[in-house]
């Protein structure tokens, strides 16, 4: 049986939410626990987001993309785009592995071998 590492989430604005190009602070106080199911004790606390910050995101999102450059790209510029997303997400590929276990139940042994195969994968599958 693999035991996965005990490792704390590497959240840099457990209070803000990433909206438009930068991190906001929410519409309300309230927060959202995550629950260690390893442990059924606490593992971390971040932002919840209410109706307002949802609609936020999505407005934002919205612009981002009919106003940004990403509708003007050719296919390899997007591609581009991808390669690079998943070389940061597999250079992360550990740390994912060791946190999502504690964040969603998932068995180590799986998530690891999961992480391993699949992370940036998908950015360069076309």
């Amino acid at each position: 049986m693999t035991t996965p590492p005990r490792a704390d989430a590497p959240l840099r604005h457990r209070d803000r939410l990433f909206i438009g190009e930068s991190w906001a602070a929410p519409s309300s106080t309230t927060r959202f626990t995550v629950v260690d199911p390893t442990t059924e004790e606490p593992f971390f606390e971040v932002a919840e987001a209410k109706e307002p910050d949802v609609s936020a995101a999505v407005a934002a999102a919205r612009q981002a993309f009919d106003s940004g450059p990403w509708p003007r790209l050719s296919p390899a510029e997007r591609a581009e785009y991808m390669h690079k997303i998943g070389d940061g997400l597999r250079a992360r590929a550990a740390d994912i592995a060791a946190l999502w276990p504690r964040e969603s139940g998932a068995l180590y042994a799986f998530a690891n071998r999961s992480e391993e195969r699949r992370v940036g994968k998908e950015c360069r599958s076309r």
